[in-house]
């Protein structure tokens, strides 16, 4: 059978058809200045955000997570890069992490858009901390890996990014993040990142 897409809205920031696989449909709200934007995501398989399987086959429930939202706004909080071009976190779930940050004239390169490196580094941060939301409490997250396509210029009075868990693992996860421009119109799909994440136990001055 023909896959079908379950995104058939021409306003959808990604398009009508490309996210065929995940069978996904993403609605937007938007947001001026400090109210809440979210870009809503219902995917064919809800529960597959809930429970991701670990090392042997086991299931990762909050017990053995701890409070992972709150280990993840402590170590964003010890990010520096982050502060420095006006990133926040906005949404911190199991297996999803979002980071907004405003348009800022000193993050833009020399046609005033949104540097590249700028745009990497948030979505970098978004697949990481999403990666940390599905480890155990003891361990903590280095990315050996990543791949950005640039899909359009990054114009936009706020940026949002996306970083989801494709693949949780015990040792290796890999994670999918997207950046969205944010204007009056449509939230503007600009960048995709495939990121590989290795999970950190024991060594010392890589904690938390």
């Amino acid at each position: 059978m023909p896959a079908t897409s379950a995104c058939n809205s021409s306003a959808c920031p990604a398009g009508p058809a490309s996210d065929t696989a995940r069978g996904c449909v993403i609605e937007n709200s938007y947001r001026k200045d400090k109210t809440v934007v979210s870009l809503f995501e219902t995917l064919s398989n809800p529960a597959g955000h809930a429970t991701f399987a670990i090392a042997r086959g086991t299931m990762m429930n909050d017990t053995d997570r701890g409070d992972f939202r709150e280990r993840i706004r402590q170590s964003f909080s010890r990010q520096a890069a982050m502060h420095t071009i006006g990133a926040e976190l906005t949404r911190v779930e199991h297996g999803v992490v979002e980071i907004e940050l405003p348009f800022d004239v000193k993050l833009t390169q020399q046609h005033g858009i949104l540097h590249a490196g700028v745009i990497s580094a948030a979505l970098d941060s978004a697949c990481g901390f999403a990666a940390y939301s599905v480890i155990d409490a003891e361990a903590s997250i280095l990315t050996i890996e990543f791949k950005v396509n640039l899909m359009s210029p990054g114009r936009g009075e706020r940026f949002l990014f996306r970083g989801e868990i494709t693949k949780p693992g015990s040792n290796i996860i890999v994670a999918d993040g997207r950046g969205y421009a944010i204007s009056d119109g449509p939230a503007k799909l600009i960048a995709s990142m495939t990121g590989t994440m290795m999970v950190i136990r024991g060594r010392e001055g890589i904690t938390g």
